[in-house]
């Protein structure tokens, strides 16, 4: 039998598997949505929508590195994770070992700030 919580972390993580194909399909369009108007890049963007779709549960580096087009490395995702930090402040994204990447209730409150004034 399966343990619960991995059972959880698998539906989870194909959820969020959907989640970026629908955001690097959306990223090819040229029309910005949101926080590469207020200065991120497109990888910021597409770590930021990522983040935001799983609402504060965690998001694997490999998950992300898939989401940047799957030739990136976790050390360029960590990269691109501190430069977000660096614009949105440093206790906005966190890592939980085993869980992943993703958006503190301080980081969310800002987030949910600037898609609501930019969407």
């Amino acid at each position: 039998m399966s343990c619960p919580h991995c059972v959880h972390l698998q539906h989870e993580n194909r959820r969020l598997v959907g989640v970026i194909k629908r955001l690097k399909a959306r990223s090819l369009q040229s029309t910005p949505i949101g926080p590469l108007s207020l200065g991120f890049t497109q990888q910021q963007e597409i770590i930021i929508e990522a983040l935001w779709a799983a609402k504060g549960s965690g998001v694997t580096s490999a998950l992300l590195s898939f989401a940047l087009g799957g030739e990136s490395s976790k050390a360029s995702v960590r990269v691109q994770i501190n430069r977000i930090r660096a614009k949105l402040g440093p206790d906005t994204i966190k890592n939980r070992y085993g869980t992943g990447y993703y958006f503190t209730p301080e980081g969310l409150g800002i987030l949910s700030e600037i898609m609501g004034e930019t969407k």
